[in-house]
């Protein structure tokens, strides 16, 4: 198995085989020469005592005299420089500290217990799991952070110190999830892996982060500052083999630098450094977010699949609010927090599963108190009034704040108004408008609510006198191009009496002359976009008698029409 463990060794070649393991393991090598602890001889030294003071295994001497190139384990000269791999020393068992949790977590420890309060210790072999909203912090003993995100699994495997300097052994198994990590330089000697089923990485002190997928065993990491060594976790097989036999072979690991990452199949195929993603960016225009639901549509490199976005309450994401995965180009949403100054993470994910650089920016909310509901005029509205009536809904203890302008932009203030009850009244003359309200408590107003259009025409025009046009009238108006109309003719000026109601075409109504009287008449207006304006004033007019011969056509004298009201000069 490739990692920073001990091969183990039968016994027949037992020393020649950990020599080797000490020597040869290519990540090791990899990343920094073999780190001894040297311990100068005492008078009556024997190496077999050495071995039982200073070694894990006291029969591992034979493998410090190979080493150390001793005739006699015997006999050691006071002084003499004793060269001692880290790995064969004495470890203890050291403790992880909790920093941070959120959300739904879990820890299983060797004493069995499922919870630990922030702050308290977490001993090796413990694992720590993540609800779908849960967010974990630890850190270790050399002062390196994990971080362990929702929906993850991590295994403490190793928290050793060796009792001789200050040399730690770490190995963290990432067995489902991810775990992003900022690993503190490691004193020589000091081993530091992370790994999963399928691959391990070794650090000496950066920051990078590792995932895991069960489902598919496939393992991502990416390195965001330092350099890291990394290679499967599980060894190939030699296809040169003869038949019947199973001959394991090590993979080769990858060194991958900062702005890079890799892929390890379940397999144990490592590929070839990959550069990551570019950070997204926010627009400014969504640093300040003014309502209940947060919105973010960052831009994302090209080749964007997926983008993952955190919230944080500070700025070094010690203390998550929340956390979205979504599909490139989708709006990011998370409920408000109180309002206050808050952090967002971005990473944008390529098609690899890799994710990218991280983009970190700070933002604000200032949501409350919320706007109220806006009732009336309608969105996009028209009238044929300029008298407009405003309503909007009402909280106990706040104030209103309306806005009406000439502008979507509001620069063109037409009316600004702070207003305890939901609704105003206002003259408007003809034209385009864009209303908002805000809710102001004491001194404090929120955040404006949405704008509306409004758009106030002209009234319907007046009605010309009737022509009489003998056995007919006809009365007009004016008009605009695209509109219908509905006119009506009652016997009282509220139209309760309704003797017609006709819809037309034109701005032209004609009627059979009715009998003589006192008649009201009105219309209204229909747009081309179907908006059906108020009717008229009631207009009156008169129906005079008069003689009329056999065909209904008036009797006519060199003075005029013949009426039965006619009076002389």
């Amino acid at each position: 198995m490739l990692d920073f463990r001990l091969l183990s060794y039968v016994q027949t070649s037992r020393f020649a085989t950990l020599l080797g393991a000490l020597l040869l393991s290519p990540l090791l090598a990899a990343q920094t020469a073999i780190n001894e602890f040297i311990y100068p001889a005492k008078t009556g030294d024997t190496l077999i005592g050495i071995a039982a003071r200073l070694l894990e295994n006291p029969n591992d001497w034979p493998a410090l005299q190979q080493l150390n190139r001793i005739a006699n384990p015997r006999q050691l000269q006071p002084e003499q420089r004793i060269r001692i791999p880290y790995p064969l020393l004495k470890k203890i068992s050291t403790q992880a500290e909790l920093v941070k949790q959120s959300g739904e977590v879990t820890i299983r420890n060797p004493r069995g217990s499922d919870s630990a309060p922030t702050g308290s210790t977490i001993p090796e072999s413990s694992v720590i799991q993540t609800g779908e909203n849960g967010y974990v912090t630890v850190k270790l003993p050399d002062g390196s952070l994990l971080h362990i995100p929702a929906a993850s699994q991590i295994h403490l495997a190793k928290l050793k110190r060796y009792l001789h300097g200050p040399v730690l052994e770490t190995q963290i198994q990432v067995e489902r999830g991810r775990i992003e990590t900022q690993v503190a330089k490691q004193a020589p000697g000091s081993r530091f892996s992370i790994g999963s089923p399928t691959a391990i990485a070794g650090v000496r002190g950066t920051e990078f982060r590792l995932a895991y997928r069960p489902g598919t065993q496939i393992t991502t990491t990416e390195v965001e500052e330092g350099r890291i060594q990394f290679g499967a976790n599980k060894p190939l097989n030699d296809e040169s083999t003869k038949p019947g036999q199973r001959q394991k072979v090590t993979p080769p690991g990858v060194g991958l630098a900062a702005g890079y990452g890799a892929v390890a199949t379940a397999q144990g195929e490592v590929s070839a450094p990959i550069a990551l993603l570019p950070a997204p960016t926010l627009p400014p225009e969504q640093i300040l977010q003014e309502r209940l639901t947060l919105q973010f549509k960052p831009v994302l490199p090209e080749s964007s699949q997926q983008v993952r976005a955190i919230v944080a309450a500070d700025r070094d994401f010690q203390t998550i609010l929340g956390e979205r995965l979504v599909t490139a180009g989708q709006v990011i949403s998370f409920p408000a927090p109180n309002d206050g100054e808050y952090w967002l993470r971005l990473r944008a994910i390529a098609s690899t599963g890799l994710e990218g650089l991280s983009g970190e920016t700070a933002f604000s909310v200032a949501a409350r108190p919320e706007p109220p509901l806006l009732q009336q005029p309608a969105p996009n509205a028209k009238q044929r009034e300029e008298t407009v009536r405003f309503n909007w809904t009402t909280e106990p203890d706040l104030r209103y704040l309306l806005q009406i302008a000439k502008d979507s932009q509001f620069r063109q203030l037409h009316v600004e108004r702070d207003i305890k009850q939901g609704e105003s009244v206002e003259n408007l003359p003809v034209g385009r408008y864009f209303w908002r309200v805000a809710s102001v408590q004491g001194a404090r107003r929120g955040p404006w609510g949405e704008a509306l259009s409004l758009q106030v025409l002209a009234g319907p025009s007046p009605l010309s006198p009737p022509s009489d046009e003998g056995k007919t009238l006809q009365f007009s108006w004016g008009a605009e191009p695209g509109q219908t109309f509905e006119a009506e003719i009652a016997r009282d000026p509220e139209f309760k009496q309704l003797l017609l109601r006709q819809r037309i075409p034109h701005p032209t109504l004609v009627i059979a002359r009715p009998a003589a009287g006192k008649y009201y008449i009105r219309y209204r207006c229909r747009d081309s976009d179907g908006y059906l304006g108020p009717y008229s004033r009631p207009q009156e007019f008169r129906v005079m008698p008069r003689w009329s011969d056999t065909h209904g056509n008036a009797l006519n004298a060199s003075a005029g029409e013949v009426r039965t009201d006619y009076a002389a000069p």
